[in-house]
């Protein structure tokens, strides 16, 4: 990963990131409260992949991995996630915690395990991902660290 940059975004970033996630069909009208706690991967200053995470106290809901078409396969997503895990132990994050409808098994892969919804903490369950975002069909997922 040598040629790909990880920066923090800002809100400059805003309308780019949108883009991308609207390409992947994932969620994008509600990041901006949450802007400065997201990832971007850059490559020869071209934004290539995006991860973002909202902190709820001592939980965490990553948001919106998304990676470009034409760089999917090639570890930019695994990547950013390995670098959100750092900035949230960083925070002081002790779990991470997630909503998919797609990307259960590359999440796995990362040592998250399927939970029930009625399992997630209750920061968590307040979010607008969790409450009305996402639909109840999505997978909801979580790790631990800082352990």
């Amino acid at each position: 990963m040598k040629d790909i940059k990880i920066t923090f975004a800002g809100l400059k970033d805003e309308e780019a990131i949108k883009k991308l996630l609207s390409e992947a069909l994932l969620p994008y009208y509600d990041i901006s409260d949450h802007i400065n706690n997201f990832l971007l991967a850059s490559k020869d200053d071209v934004i290539v992949g995006v991860l973002g995470v909202e902190i709820h106290g001592k939980s965490a809901l990553l948001r919106s991995l998304a990676v470009i078409h034409s760089k999917q396969g090639e570890g930019i997503g695994k990547f950013l996630y390995e670098k959100m895990e750092i900035h949230a132990s960083s925070k002081g994050i002790k779990e991470l915690y997630l909503l998919t409808t797609t990307a259960d098994l590359f999440f796995e892969n990362l040592g998250f395990k399927k939970i029930a919804r009625d399992e997630v903490a209750d920061a968590i369950k307040n979010t607008k991902e969790f409450k009305d975002i996402c639909p109840v069909s999505a997978v909801c997922m979580v790790k631990e660290i800082n352990k």
